[in-house]
């Protein structure tokens, strides 16, 4: 488990918030034990100062006028005499044990420096002599409270780089992030809106390049659906008129039966590759009802002559599109009346936010080490299932999946067979629309 969020955006504004938060602590605590020294000296200066005049001062008066010279001075410049000073403070804040430091390194009088009635005053004895009191020079404005505003003022301006910072990095971040969700689009086979060009220069390269790409794939998409209806119509129709001269030959009953099954297979055949390249995309999703989907198809299957037994249950309205739904549903069938070897069970469940859809046969399975391989198209397992067809039955199912956001699995089932359960998301049409709008506006920022 990482701290890091997950995101480009999220994981870049982390990084430059740790940075600028650290950077500017280092700096407050640097401040701090600057400004702490800084203050201590000029302090320090001050009382020598003013203690040296006083001193000289002394010096230059006759013992008599002493008394009524540091007398005045306590009157009017707030001196304060006495006999013996209060008891030192026990434990001096950081600045005063500095000017402490400082004075002493300088100053060689005896001296303390106590605190009484909320205001501390450095005591200093300029003469030894027992008559001589102590001095005492307030320090005003000793214990001034740490600039913490100041220091708020650049917690405010980092605060401030910050939100500017993530702001850059977010507009950088958003054509990343419609890019994502229009190669998810592409991927999906949907054609993705046109990608905004505006902002960096690398980014107007990505997004144009990425536009070229889009154009170029619905290009070959207008090719494809070209291709399709022409082979749909110069393929198919010489094998009609074929199968009709077959029928029309005076020729051997069972040879005939034969050919005219050749043909049907080659038609069948034709009709898996044209399913698996067409794949519905251009049908709409609707809310429908899947069991009523699964009676018709299943109906279809037994009046051929299958063997299916129905197990639905209780299904919301779902989402889906109803042809590919039943293409998919009628290659499930067909491959298990084909291989299944036995009665089919088709069951519908909803549970946990989805709807499973599962198709049972009692045939020899398939071995769960080729399974995957059995998705891709032109795959076949003759050991375990043989017959006609061109291997396209289980790709075209998984395409049909993936269009519809749902999963495919192929399971062994509980007795012998096989299990081929499809899981689709349980939501309406109205939360795949409000998502592909949530994309559409994702992928279209304004730089």
């Amino acid at each position: 488990m990482t701290l890091l969020p997950r995101t480009l955006l999220g994981r870049t504004a982390w990084v430059i918030a740790a940075i600028l938060i650290v950077s500017q602590l280092v700096y407050a605590e640097l401040f701090r034990l600057y400004y702490n020294d800084l203050r201590a000296q000029h302090t320090a200066n001050l009382l020598l100062s003013s203690l040296s005049s006083i001193e000289l001062a002394l010096d230059n008066l006759p013992p008599t006028a002493r008394q009524h010279y540091l007398q005045q001075l306590a009157a009017r410049e707030g001196l304060r005499l006495a006999a013996e000073p209060p008891r030192p403070v026990a434990r001096p804040s950081p600045f005063l044990s500095s000017v402490q430091d400082e004075l002493r390194t300088r100053f060689s009088q005896a001296m303390r420096i106590s605190r009484a009635a909320g205001q501390t005053v450095v005591w200093v004895r300029l003469d030894p002599t027992p008559a001589t009191p102590w001095v005492g020079l307030p320090l005003r404005r000793a214990e001034r409270p740490f600039p913490w505003p100041r220091i708020g003022w650049l917690f405010l301006v980092t605060l401030l780089s910050g939100l500017g910072a993530w702001w850059l990095v977010r507009r950088i971040n958003q054509p990343l992030q419609s890019l994502a969700l229009a190669a998810g689009r592409v991927g999906r086979g949907e054609l993705p809106p046109r990608l905004d060009e505006n902002g960096p220069r690398e980014l107007q390269m990505v997004s144009r390049a990425f536009n070229r790409m889009a154009q170029d794939v619905a290009a070959l998409e207008r090719d494809r659906k070209l291709l399709l209806a022409g082979v749909s119509h110069d393929l198919r129709t010489p094998l009609a008129r074929l199968r009709l001269a077959i029928e029309m030959q005076q020729a051997d009953a069972e040879l005939q039966r034969g050919m005219i099954e050749d043909v049907e297979e080659m038609d069948a055949i034709l009709g898996q590759f044209l399913a698996f390249l067409r794949e519905d995309i251009d049908e709409s999703a609707s809310l429908g009802d899947l069991n009523a989907l699964v009676r018709d198809a299943v109906q279809r299957f037994q009046r051929q002559g299958a063997e299916i037994s129905l197990d639905l249950g209780e299904l919301s309205p779902l989402c889906f599109r109803p042809l590919a739904m039943q293409r998919l549903l009628g290659n499930l069938l067909a491959n298990a009346q084909r291989h299944g070897g036995g009665k089919i069970t088709v069951q519908t469940r909803q549970q946990h936010g989805a709807v499973e859809l599962c198709v049972l046969d009692r045939g020899p399975g398939i071995p769960a080490d080729r399974r995957e391989d059995l998705m891709q198209p032109f795959t076949r397992l003759d050991a375990a299932r043989s017959g006609s067809g061109a291997g396209l039955g289980l790709a075209i199912v998984g395409r049909i999946a993936t269009a519809h956001q749902a999963r495919f699995e192929l399971r062994d089932r509980p007795g012998g067979g096989l299990e081929a359960r499809l899981i689709l998301p349980a939501r309406n049409c109205r939360d795949k629309v409000s998502q592909t709008a949530s994309d559409e506006s994702r992928m279209s920022p304004a730089l």
